[in-house]
């Protein structure tokens, strides 16, 4: 009889997900390989990795990160679950290539991506498309106006389908520090001076491993959620011998883990730390009420403030922040959703001046608590 697998409680998952997220502690370590560490950080919103990387990172440099984009040593591109995310060069070629399945099944006869393609010859006009942006980067509208004589009868979601179906990146300065530009798209391959690779059942284990590393410990569901993958079980059955097994002391749910990760006690102290607008320690899971509490619940969060930027107190999230500016000034406004004690508030309004002076340094600014 196989022996029952140990359990974890919500609070020791919450502490194991911060450990490997550096949520923790800051660590000292490059951004680049920051970035390898934690599979890529979700980037839709341009500036949001600029923060995630602020509250995991010591003396994180903004420009930095930008040089780094203009350099093409990282790069943003749709990658895990059919998201905009900031990985390094390896990690674009190897994640878009991971993820060829999903960018087809975005495009399903059933939905409004199938609909708007109905009835034309896509691989000629993904064809063309791919040839013109060879040529020159080119923004949403340009491809739009590309396409309009093509015959859909719903020309931007014809856009998001040669979005999803052509590898390709976001090029600079979109996403870079202290630069502004519309979001322009260019061939991936040819940005970056290398083919996608060539992926298979490795590769494809080699990443769950990873995120393993990085959110683990972590369900079947969990790594469906985080990649967009489907078919995850047989992956996981691949590495059986290389994984160890607990349960969800509340749910039973069974999560996997790699055997010597980090798995901290309950009772580590958590910092204040702000994240994001989108950051994946809060995205990366079906199940996340190790880092929500299930009191608030996404819903609730997402009723209060549609695009929250969300504070954790004593490793969970219980607040929302945002940034007001007007004219030379800048004020840090923080929101709780639950009660904080006065070293939580006076933590929080501490570390939020340190985030305030990171997004606005040439701007009076001060931080403001107000009611939840």
């Amino acid at each position: 009889m196989a022996a029952t697998p140990p359990t974890l409680t919500r609070r020791r998952l919450n502490r194991a997900l911060l450990a490997r997220q550096d949520l923790l502690a800051r660590v000292d370590r490059p951004v680049p390989d920051q970035v390898a560490h934690l599979v890529g950080l979700q980037a839709q919103e341009p500036l949001d990795p600029y923060t995630g990387l602020w509250s995991r990172l010591v003396g994180f440099d903004p420009d930095d990160l930008g040089r780094r984009l203009e350099d093409r040593t990282l790069a943003r591109l749709v990658t895990w679950r059919g998201t905009v995310h900031l990985h390094t060069a390896d990690d674009a070629l190897l994640a878009r290539a991971l993820v060829r399945d999903l960018m087809r099944r975005r495009i399903s006869p059933g939905n409004m991506f199938g609909r708007a393609v109905a009835g034309l010859d896509l691989d000629a006009i993904l064809a063309d498309v791919w040839s013109w942006i060879g040529e020159a980067p080119r923004t949403g509208a340009e491809v739009r106006t590309r396409v309009a004589d093509a015959g859909s009868p719903d020309l931007d979601r014809l856009v998001d389908v040669i979005k999803y179906a052509l590898p390709t990146v976001q090029v600079p300065p979109r996403g870079v520090w202290g630069k502004t530009g519309p979001a322009r798209w260019a061939p991936l391959d040819q940005w970056l001076g290398r083919p996608l690779a060539e992926v298979g059942p490795a590769d494809e284990d080699a990443v769950i491993l990873r995120y393993l590393a990085a959110f683990g410990p972590a369900s079947t569901a969990d790594i469906a959620t985080w990649s967009g993958w489907t078919g995850v079980q047989a992956r996981l059955d691949r590495l059986a011998d290389r994984l160890v097994t607990y349960r969800h002391e509340e749910t039973g749910r069974v999560l996997v883990d790699l055997p010597d990760a980090p798995l901290p006690d309950a009772d580590v102290p958590a910092p204040v730390r702000f994240l994001p607008e989108f950051d994946n320690v809060v995205l990366g899971h079906t199940d996340r009420s190790r880092i929500v509490p299930p009191d608030l619940g996404s819903n609730h969060v997402l009723g209060l403030d549609p695009r929250p930027r969300v504070v954790l107190v004593d490793g969970m999230v219980a607040g929302l922040w945002r940034i007001v500016r007007d004219g030379g000034r800048a004020r840090l406004v923080l929101r709780p959703m639950r009660p904080w004690t006065r070293a939580q508030t006076a933590e929080a309004t501490h570390e939020g001046a340190a985030l305030l002076a990171l997004h606005a340094p040439d701007a009076e600014g001060d931080v403001e608590v107000v009611p939840g």
